[in-house]
Order: structure tokens, then C-alpha cells, then sequence
């Protein structure tokens, strides 16, 4: 196993952890589970750096990270929508579609990239935008966590989650092209 695909394993593990903290519905719960959050995301920009910058890039690994991404951050999502009609019973629809497109989108690449994988047998990478996709999604599900006080807090999360939904149909687009391309290649 190479060093980044034990980060990788590590970050999967931090995934039920930050899942049981989420769900707790406590302020410093969600603290905890921003930090946890904040240390899966610098693993996998390690883990990206390693396997790019000593050729430890492996097959495992490249199917492995944008896996561990997709399940941490729609389970996180989802956990989150759960959490907020059982304690609070007023969750927002734009964070129920925003998690509804984010799951959709990612569902497709999944299947996508297992056809693509057994048509070509090669793995269709991630790009920058997906990348920043990614980002934004972390920044945005940490400023939920985060609970911070006010009407600009809540201004500042809607608009954060209208922006990564312009960013998950472009990211979603952008994917479909470049699998096209290399379906016709």
C-alpha cells in the first residue's frame, strides 16, 4: 500500500466519526466535526501532492480518492438533511436540493466512470473545476456547521449553496464532455 492511499484509508475512516458528530445536533459537536473535516481535507491535498510529486499515483488510488470524496461528502450531506428534520423539522429546500443534485451528479459519475473503465479500461481523472467543486462544498458545509450567529450567517450559506449548485451542474457538464471525447477517441 503506498502512503497515499493510506491517507486515503485514513480519511475514510474520519468519515463515521464526522457522521456521529454531525448528528449529535450540539454546537461543539459540529466544531469537532468541522475540525475532523478540515484534517480529511488536508490528507487528501497531501495524499494528491505525494502520489503526484514522487510517481506514487496507483490505479487503486486514483478510483480510491474521488470515492472517499463522493461518500464523505454526500453522507455528510445527507446525515445533515436527516438531522435537521428530526431535531428541527424546518429544513431548508435549497439545501435539500442542493444535496439532491450533489448526490445525482455524483451518482452519474460513479456509474459513468465504471462504463467508461470497463469500455476503455482507463479511469477518467478528475479536472480543476471538479476539484474546485470540492472545495466549495467543504467551505460550504463548514460554514453550516459552523453556526454562525445572524442573518448575514444565513445570507452567506444560501448563496454559498447557490454557488456550489451552479459549480456541481458545471463540474456534472464539463464531466459528460470530457467522457464523450474520450468515448470517441
Amino acid at each position: 500500500m503506498t502512503i497515499p492511499n493510506l491517507l486515503a484509508f485514513i480519511r475514510f475512516m474520519i468519515i463515521p466519526w464526522v457522521l456521529y458528530l454531525i448528528w449529535q445536533n450540539q454546537a461543539e459537536a459540529d466544531h469537532m466535526a468541522v475540525y475532523l473535516i478540515i484534517m480529511a481535507s488536508l490528507l487528501d491535498f497531501i495524499d494528491g501532492k505525494l502520489a503526484r510529486g514522487f510517481n506514487w499515483v496507483s490505479q487503486v488510488g486514483k478510483m480510491l480518492d474521488p470515492v472517499i470524496d463522493k461518500v464523505g461528502l454526500n453522507s455528510t450531506f445527507i446525515i445533515l438533511i436527516i438531522r435537521e428534520f428530526y431535531y428541527n423539522e424546518n429544513t431548508s429546500g435549497l439545501l435539500i436540493f442542493s444535496v439532491f443534485l450533489i448526490f445525482l451528479r455524483d451518482l452519474f459519475i460513479v456509474f459513468a466512470g465504471i462504463l467508461f473503465y470497463r469500455i476503455k479500461e482507463e479511469i477518467l481523472v478528475s479536472n480543476n473545476l471538479g476539484r474546485a467543486t470540492v472545495f466549495f462544498l467543504i467551505i460550504t458545509l463548514m460554514l453550516y456547521l459552523l453556526r454562525l450567529p445572524g442573518e448575514l450567517s444565513r445570507w452567506g450559506i444560501k448563496a454559498s449553496l447557490v454557488f456550489v449548485d451552479v459549480l456541481v451542474i458545471a463540474s456534472g457538464l464539463v464531466y459528460i464532455q470530457r467522457l464523450f471525447q474520450k468515448l470517441t477517441r
